[in-house]
């Protein structure tokens, strides 16, 4: 499912409107509880409003927990803090940037700085009140503007960010079985060269989607109790197939001699468009073929291109290719029937659920 503009703007508004009601909440509830000074509540909760489920429970439990610690450790340098100006500067320096030093090592120290400087800054003023009222009472506007914001994030047209990533990718995937396709097209039409780059996008999405896939198991599984061990599988089972088309690309590239023909050009198709099957089911985007017929298809054909290959060397018919030759070719087959072995170890992973939950029916 691609993504059109439409929706992004459908997004954008709902994203503004939620960001509008958590302002609104989080400022009802401040001065429902007659906390003064509630502008820090409101000001929470607009940082704290992020667009998927996953990032606004992320970015809570960063802000609530660098929040109290801040907020102890700001009360803890207003007791210590002498009378003037100058000390305040040294405090307030020193304060800040022993939390910010602390930033690479979680994020959370972040916001722990920022909670230091309203600390101390509120608590030296003249209405700023005990110390130790100063730092609660920061601790708890805080707390309410970012409880607020992940609050609506979550009720309000939630955006599962397992959703964005299951529509990211089946469009993967169907971009991987289109590399696979063109790779294997310029393989069999005498090893014709191709552009070296054409992985690289794919290969910073992979990236990409195992940073996604930990957010989910980490964070948006706290409010939703579902099964992602399909996603994980998807994710897994597409950097294993990207990483077996690096082989099969190079080499085609800077391939200057002349090309041969394959001998095993059908068996090689076909164990490409059994791949490329395999990919797309995986990927959810042709969803109509049972993953049963897959698996057979890819196996059978896994054997029989194994057997055609042993017949080969057996006869001889390899050797009339030069050492060269016959690297790039060995190199590229087992490239290619190590992803069709991997992406049937997915399927069957897949598929295993699927079959316990139907014997869990029987029964």
């Amino acid at each position: 499912m691609r993504i059109t503009l439409s929706d992004t703007t459908r997004l954008q508004i709902q994203h503004g409107l939620k960001t509008g009601l958590a302002t609104v909440l989080a400022y009802f509830v401040t001065r429902g509880f007659n906390l003064e000074n509630w502008q820090w509540a409101v000001i929470a909760a607009v940082v704290a409003m992020q667009a998927t489920v996953a990032e606004a429970i992320q970015s809570a439990l960063r802000q609530i927990i660098g929040t109290m610690l801040g907020a102890a450790f700001g009360i803890g340098l207003l007791y210590l803090l002498p009378p003037g100006m100058a000390w305040l500067g040294v405090f307030l320096f020193a304060g800040t940037g022993f939390c910010a030093s602390l930033n690479h090592r979680n994020n959370c120290f972040g916001m722990a700085a920022l909670t230091v400087a309203v600390v101390l800054l509120a608590g030296t003023t003249a209405e700023g009140g005990p110390a130790i009222m100063v730092g609660l009472s920061r601790m708890m506007q805080i707390t309410i503007g970012v409880s607020a914001a992940m609050l609506v994030t979550i009720s309000v047209w939630p955006v599962s960010l397992a959703g964005s990533l299951r529509h990211d990718l089946a469009e993967q995937y169907q971009e991987c079985a289109l590399l696979l396709d063109a790779i294997v097209r310029a393989f069999l039409n005498r090893q014709q060269r191709v552009n070296g780059h054409i992985l690289d996008h794919l290969l910073d999405k992979t990236w990409s989607n195992h940073e996604q896939i930990l957010r989910v198991r980490k964070h948006e599984a706290i409010v939703y109790q579902y099964d992602h061990g399909m996603l994980t599988v998807q994710v897994r089972a597409l950097d294993r197939a990207v990483k077996h088309l690096r082989p099969m690309l190079e080499t085609l590239i800077d391939y200057e001699e002349r090309g041969y023909d394959v001998i095993m050009a059908p068996e090689i198709r076909d164990l490409a468009d059994a791949a490329m099957a395999a990919l797309r089911h995986l990927g959810g985007a042709t969803p109509a073929a049972p993953a049963p017929d897959i698996i057979r298809n890819l196996t059978r054909l896994v054997h029989l291109t194994e057997n055609r290959l042993g017949e080969l060397r057996d006869t001889g018919v390899t050797n009339r290719l030069n050492l060269r030759e016959m690297i790039q070719f060995f190199t590229f087959f087992h490239s290619l029937r190590g992803m069709a072995a991997d992406l049937l170890l997915a399927l069957d992973s897949l598929q295993k659920p699927i079959q316990s939950g139907v014997a869990e029916g029987v029964k």
